[in-house]
């Protein structure tokens, strides 16, 4: 008999628990809607074709701006959206060349004399010397 109260009176409670409904809030005023939702839209739209247009408008690109050094001193420089440079060295091209775009500037060309005095290279000094290239190539 006690099971089957205690069953009785889950059951009771259970069902006025499920039952039960929550009290209802009051509704939000027109000032707190506007407030979480924003001013209202215009009619003509005027505010949604400036941020249209703002989207739409084209980035601006900065300019990039490279420099070269030149081996015997001194510099080239450019600037475009895209950019690059080499130095002038001994080892590689002795001429420091930068480019812009499809557009590449140049260092001056150092003369075979120059180059001996900066570099030291042999086949640079062997044309110095008044020799042809043949025979500084196959000496040095």
């Amino acid at each position: 008999m006690r099971k089957a109260l205690l069953l009785a009176c889950a059951v009771l409670f259970i069902s006025s628990v499920c039952s039960a409904q929550m009290p209802d809030r009051a509704p939000l005023s027109e000032e707190a809607l506007a407030v979480i939702l924003g001013p209202p839209a215009t009619a003509s739209g005027s505010q949604q074709g400036a941020m249209a247009f703002a989207a739409r408008r084209p980035q601006v690109q900065e300019k990039a701006t490279c420099t070269a050094n030149c081996l015997g001193g001194g510099t080239v420089t450019c600037s475009g959206t895209t950019c690059s440079a080499k130095n002038g060295t001994c080892g590689g091209s002795p001429t420091g060349t930068v480019t812009c775009g499809s557009t590449t500037k140049s260092c001056p060309v150092l003369s075979m004399c120059s180059r001996c005095s900066i570099c030291g290279d042999c086949y640079s000094c062997c044309i110095c010397s008044g020799h042809t290239g043949a025979f500084c190539s196959a000496n040095c």
